[in-house]
Parts: structure tokens; sequence; C-alpha cells
């Protein structure tokens, strides 16, 4: 399990990091292709704000809490045996990183929505040029475990409509995502709700003591 921030994932709405593909099992796995490139964040083009907005309940309002399995709201949008893939390194020569969108969990509050995103790590830094990403299997007992992303941008729900541009912020030291402790609780209920392991094992921190110790005398 990755926990982390992804930061690649939180920079920008298009270009191309952002694809839909389609899926298509096989005996062999699962076939990744026909990729389109799509923008991912935004209120007007924005996939997920867009699979969001056919969700929403009349007239509801912040603080909202929601969830989105991928592949469910893409067949119930008319996009069916597809998924999202971020392309997390598109212009590293020699460098294959994709990561399938599986879940998305936001909490809607003013003037921004936290989220959570899980992913599905499809290749993490393989050093090969022998990987088409346009067209691709992979055998679902090899893929690697799950990674999330926090991230939260500048959007919300009001009135049963979305409220804001949607989108995350630019490029700076300080623009983590805030998660208060509502927020916090819910996303770490949806980890623990699909991977009850990852919660449940507990390390214990190595501490450093800071009693003095004696000096021996000669």
């Amino acid at each position: 399990m990755r926990l982390g921030n992804l930061a690649s994932v939180c920079q920008g709405g298009e270009g191309p990091m952002y694809w839909i593909y389609r899926k298509r099992r096989r005996l062999d796995g699962i076939r990744y292709c026909e990729p389109d490139r799509i923008s991912l964040w935004g209120c007007r083009r924005g996939l997920i704000p867009q699979l969001l907005k056919r969700r929403l309940p009349l007239n509801s309002a912040w603080p909202l809490k929601w969830h989105l399995f991928i592949p469910k709201a893409l067949a119930q949008a008319g996009r069916p045996s597809s998924t999202i893939v971020i392309d997390l390194k598109p212009e590293k020569d020699g460098n294959v990183s994709l990561y399938e969108l599986r879940h998305v969990w936001g909490h809607c509050l003013k003037p921004y929505t936290p989220l959570l995103l899980e992913l599905r790590c499809l290749f993490v830094d393989v050093t090969t040029s022998n990987i088409d990403k346009s067209d691709f299997i992979r055998d679902s007992s090899s893929l690697d475990k799950p990674a999330f992303c926090f991230l939260y941008l500048n959007g919300t729900v009001a009135d049963g409509t979305l409220q804001g541009k949607w989108i995350p912020p630019g490029p700076s030291p300080t623009n983590g995502a805030l998660l208060w402790p509502a927020t916090l609780k819910w996303f770490l209920a949806a980890i623990g709700r699909r991977h009850p392991r990852i919660l449940a094992s507990t390390v214990r921190p190595t501490t450093i003591s800071t009693r003095r110790r004696a000096i021996p005398t000669c």
C-alpha cells in the first residue's frame, strides 16, 4: 500500500496525464485499450464533476459527503467497460507509471472540496520502452496494491448544483489538503471498509529517549 499525496495527480485537469480506456477481460488478463484524452477536473468539462452532477440530490448543499465507484459511474453515463487511467509521468522517456482511478470520495465544504482517490497501480516506475501505453494487458493477480491520494478542489455544492471552478490549486508548497476531523474520519472509514487490513495493522513507532545518561567516570 502506498499512502501519499502523489502530487503530480493534483496538478492541472487535462492534458496527457488523464485518459479514459476501454477494458476487456481476456483469459490472460485485462486488456486496456482505445485511450481517449479527457479533462478530469473543471466544472464544465471535468469528468469527475460531471459524474458527480448526475448523482446530486435535489437541493443538496454543503456539507455533503459523496462517493463515486468509477466503473459504475462511467457505465451509468453511457461508457460501459471503461475506466480512467492517470499517466503520472507522461513526458519521462523510458518510465511507465500508470494508475487506474477506482474510487473517489469527496466532502463538500465551503468553498472547497477535499477528495480521497483510490488508485490501482498498473505500472509503477517501470523502466522499459517495450510497453505500449495505448494497448496493454495486465494480469489482475500481478497488480500492485492500492495507492491513495488526498487533494482538494476549489468548488462545492449549493442548491443542488456545482458551485465554483472545481479545479485544484496551482503549484505551491502550501497547497496540501487540510483535513478537518469530520473529513478525516470519513476518508479513513472509507479506506477501512475497502481495505480493513490496512488500518488494522499497527506499527510501533521508534522513540528516541530524551533521558540523560550518566557519563562514566574514569
